[in-house]
């Protein structure tokens, strides 16, 4: 196998590169499913071609370009596909970057019995979002319900007050205080629904998220948050967060 070499790009640190950048540059506007200050809400990125969502890497990516060129349409395809639906790329538009993995056989390793000379190799490809192309009609805007169609669910209000725990409504945010041991969270009111979301579903796996951060503290199962954001510790709650069953 060719050797890789000073030039070769390194896709890894460029995706990292961005993700680093977006964080430094506004820290405070990746939208949840509840309306803020500023912007609109971000979906999953599909292909046009395919219909198939992005995944992995390439969503954060994409959801990067989107913001970065405040578009909303969360419909991509490289310069190919759209010009097969008869689309052109508009002069001077700015692509995003998605990785696949291409597989291919080489010889096996000699000294690694378990070898079957099965390798993986990323590569990059320039896509471009629906709105940076002329000649397409993009599909209508995902449909957000309007904020007071909030469908109370009694089985998860009960669970929610047997648990005691302290729950403010106000501002546009979502955490859980260690310090004065309360969760805070945005209004009901500012919730939204999609298609693929009401408005109870929004409110209520956005509360239970932070009632699950609100049961590691160190009276109840004393798990250990992390320092500061980003570190080993907060990650690791983020996942138990997660992966709990309301997720």
């Amino acid at each position: 196998m060719p050797q890789p070499t000073s030039t070769r790009r390194n896709l890894h640190a460029e995706i990292t590169d961005q993700l680093l950048g977006a964080i430094e540059s506004g820290p405070g506007s990746f939208m949840l499913p509840w309306h803020s200050d500023a912007g609109s809400p971000l979906h999953l990125p599909v292909n046009a071609a395919t219909g198939r969502s992005y995944t992995g890497i390439n969503i954060l990516s994409l959801w990067i370009a989107a913001t970065r060129s405040n578009l909303t349409q969360p419909v991509w395809a490289i310069y190919r596909q759209w010009a097969e639906r008869g689309g052109q790329v508009r002069k001077g538009e700015r692509a995003a970057t998605v990785i696949f993995y291409k597989e291919f056989i080489t010889d096996a390793e000699p000294t690694d019995t378990e070898s079957k000379g099965q390798r993986r190799v990323a590569r990059a490809t320039a896509v471009f979002s629906a709105e940076q192309v002329t000649g397409f009609t993009p599909p209508p805007p995902i449909p957000r319900l309007a904020n007071g169609e909030f469908e109370h669910l009694s089985a998860v209000d009960n669970f929610i007050a047997d648990t005691n725990a302290i729950i403010r409504q106000s501002g546009d945010r979502a955490y859980y205080d260690r310090s004065a041991d309360l969760i805070q969270m945005p209004s009901v009111k500012r919730f939204m629904g999609t298609s693929t979301s009401t408005v109870a579903e929004a409110f209520y796996s956005t509360v239970l998220h932070e009632l699950v951060h609100w049961s590691g503290a160190a009276h109840r199962l004393d798990r250990t948050f992390g320092e500061r954001f980003g570190d080993q510790a907060y990650a690791a709650e983020e996942l138990v967060a997660k992966s709990a069953p309301h997720s």
